[in-house]
């Protein structure tokens, strides 16, 4: 792997910190995930360290600096780090820590600080996470498991033991294939064994942390090939059906659709029996799961036609859902075989496209005359809903233009037509 200058990378916070603690005579190192996406040429999201001053020390020594301290896991060693500039990032900071006797196959039992980092980077999950560097020494990065090889060869491998390594944490068993739909590694053959041996142990992981990795697992380049690769696991999560066009269905449209939440979730989605209830099990908010929803019942209840005003169903669910809904229905189209469907959707694309693009009004706030405008017609304010849809109608139909002394006029029409 080419030589690389880490402390050009290294925001000037971790150097702050890493600074203070050795020169009061403790070691500290960067380590982890941010020295992994360092080496593959990604800008870290996160910067974690290991050092061997507990947190009472660490929080002694950095408290009459400028640097917010949380105690975030204090029992298990860590504390969370804010410098007051917000443009520097957020630091993880560990005491090296040993762990044993893992409860509900989650947590560790025991915590026994250590002086070795060595036993404190054995405990971690993968090889391409268990990578240590000095930031001030020449020395480059500290690899006792081989992760800068399976970097190199773009593999997952558990550290040491797979099997007792992902029994410790089931977590790890999602975190193996979120790395490799995110950073398009391949899991390792023991590894994989090992995830399958003890994939039943996802049973004591909490929805919200499931949910948390499939989120990112669903918007990795690769999210196609690990769900039909761990097919299993994904049947056990989201419920898929066993249909063979349904399941290859979603795979082929993930693939080709953006990486936004919802829009991967409906596609995921799009042929289970209850989609409420999978996305409820696993915690989703209101918003995602309403958004998920309305994607995936638009998608079966509405047959879209030739005939149809194209701008009656944006009025009904706005441009972002329907363009995600067209597509769906497209690539569907797509998949089938069936190329006359295919050339409808498209058109109906380009339509929304269009329409979109020139600002064509579909929509009551588009609308060239406002419900204060009404009053002034001396329109009673609980018929005013029904006066600017009416309008919106006739707009969307082509009867008027949007402008509002045309939209006045038409006002007193409807004003003698709902009197009689």
């Amino acid at each position: 792997m080419k030589y690389i200058n880490y402390k050009s990378l290294i925001p000037c916070f971790v150097f702050e910190v890493a600074e203070i603690l050795r020169s009061n005579s403790f070691e500290v190192y960067i380590v982890g995930g941010c020295l992994r996406d360092l080496l593959l040429k990604n800008t870290p999201k996160d910067w974690d360290m290991a050092t061997n001053a507990t947190p009472n020390i660490i929080q002694n020594i950095l408290s009459p600096y400028h640097i917010h301290i949380i105690e975030i896991g204090k029992k298990y060693g860590t504390l969370l780090l804010h410098s007051y500039d917000k443009n520097q990032p957020e630091i993880e900071i560990t005491t090296y820590r040993t762990e044993k006797n893992y409860i509900k196959h989650r947590f560790p039992q025991h915590i026994c600080f250590t002086s070795s980092l060595k036993d404190d980077l054995i405990r971690r999950d993968f090889t391409i996470n268990a990578l240590a560097l000095n930031p001030f020494s020449k020395q480059g990065v500290l690899d006792f498991f081989g992760g800068i090889k399976d970097i190199r060869h773009k593999k997952i491998v558990c550290v040491k033991n797979p099997e007792k390594r992902l029994k410790e944490d089931s977590l790890r068993i999602l975190r193996a294939l979120r790395f490799a739909a995110t950073i398009k590694f391949t899991i390792d053959t023991k590894t994989k064994k090992a995830i399958f041996k003890t994939l039943h142990y996802l049973d004591f992981i909490a929805q919200e942390r499931i949910q948390a990795e499939c989120n990112k697992m669903l918007l990795g380049d690769s999210i196609s090939k690990i769900i039909q690769e761990y097919s299993i696991i994904f049947k056990k999560i989201f419920h898929l059906s066993d249909h063979h066009l349904h399941i290859h269905f979603s795979l082929f449209a993930l693939k080709r659709i953006p990486k936004e939440l919802t829009w991967r979730l409906a596609a995921l989605l799009l042929h289970t029996d209850n989609p409420q209830k999978i996305l409820k099990n696993l915690k989703y908010s209101n918003k995602v799961l309403e958004e998920t929803l309305l994607i995936i019942t638009y998608y079966h209840q509405h047959h879209f036609k030739y005939s149809e005003n194209i701008k009656y169903h944006l009025y009904h669910i706005g441009f972002s859902r329907l363009y995600r809904i067209l597509i769906l229905k497209k690539l569907y189209a797509q998949y089938s075989k069936d190329y006359q469907q295919k050339n409808t959707f498209t058109i109906f694309i380009q339509q929304i496209l269009s329409i979109q693009k020139n600002n064509e009004c579909y929509s009551l706030k588009q609308l060239d005359i406002k419900g204060q405008d009404l009053l002034k017609e001396n329109i009673e304010p609980r018929k005013i809903g029904y006066f600017l849809e009416q309008l919106l109608f006739a707009v969307i139909d082509g009867f008027l233009p949007n402008k509002y002394e045309n939209l006045k006029k038409y006002v007193q029409k409807l004003k003698i037509i709902s009197s009689d």
